[in-house]
């Protein structure tokens, strides 16, 4: 299915797979294109048949920021960047679904956002995250400066925000910032293997927990073993908690459906 020329979108055996298709601009976001990428990522949020969103790119690079003209003079760029960026920032790092991007090329500027945005991160072995915001006199935005600072630390952060540091994808993988490398001619094969084997696995689980490991970056300890405990409530009355326990005693694999 082609949600637009920009935009690919398919949807086979509970992997929707949203491609960045906006080639000869280098899939730079513009306001039209931000709001399209919203709408198919809401569209697979709600849409029953998608365990997994894969967000990928055709083209030499994945995102490269925002787009950049002399009109961009004339935007307010907080706006666009509260109007537009962060309902689509928001839309993939909120999902219930489990979002893997794969990245090749460049994910530079709020590119890079949106590839730190998802759950998790296959990486070419060629690609980079650019954080560029100083080469151009700007700031870090579309939550970059959330993201770092939350998974690294505020100096390690802070020197690659200042440095406008180019991070290969060896660099990410050391970093927590990816969880696979993956050679450019294979990536997305991989990734999709990968989508695959987790679409298979128990919806409801990957839901839930994905909600529990939200609730606690902001909740003490005992917090959230409360929502822990909540949550393990809902799984057990599940039809797919009672299929495990048959499955496993017929020595079989459970079929989920996600209730």
């Amino acid at each position: 299915m082609t949600a637009s020329s920009d935009i690919l979108y398919l949807v086979e055996d509970g992997v929707a797979t949203l491609t960045l298709n906006r080639v000869h601009n280098a899939n730079a976001l513009s306001v039209e294109f931000a709001e399209q990428l919203r709408h198919v990522v809401e569209m697979a949020a709600t849409d029953p048949q998608v365990n997994v969103l894969v967000l990928n790119a055709n083209g030499k690079n994945f995102c490269a920021g925002a787009e950049l003209t002399p009109a961009v003079l004339n935007v307010n760029i907080e706006d666009f960047l509260n109007d537009t960026c962060k309902p689509l920032l928001l839309a993939l790092a909120e999902m219930d679904k489990p979002v893997i991007s794969v990245v090749n090329g460049n994910a530079a500027g709020i590119g890079a956002a949106i590839a730190l945005a998802a759950d998790l991160c296959v990486m070419a072995d060629d690609a980079q995250l650019y954080f560029a915001f100083s080469d151009i006199s700007l700031v870090p935005d579309g939550g970059c400066s959330w993201q770092l600072v939350n998974q690294l630390g505020s100096k390690r952060a802070f020197a690659i925000i200042a440095e406008a540091q180019r991070l290969d994808a060896m660099e990410c993988l050391h970093l927590g910032l990816c969880n696979k490398v993956a050679p450019a001619a294979e990536l997305h094969s991989r990734a999709r293997h990968w989508a695959g084997k987790l679409a298979s696995r128990a919806p409801l689980s990957l839901r839930l927990g994905k909600q529990a490991l939200r609730a606690a970056q902001g909740n003490s300890l005992a917090e959230s073993i409360s929502i822990e405990a909540t949550l393990q409530r809902q799984c057990q009355l599940s039809e797919d908690f009672r299929e495990a326990l048959t499955a496993f005693g017929e020595k079989r694999k459970p079929v989920f459906n996600g209730c």
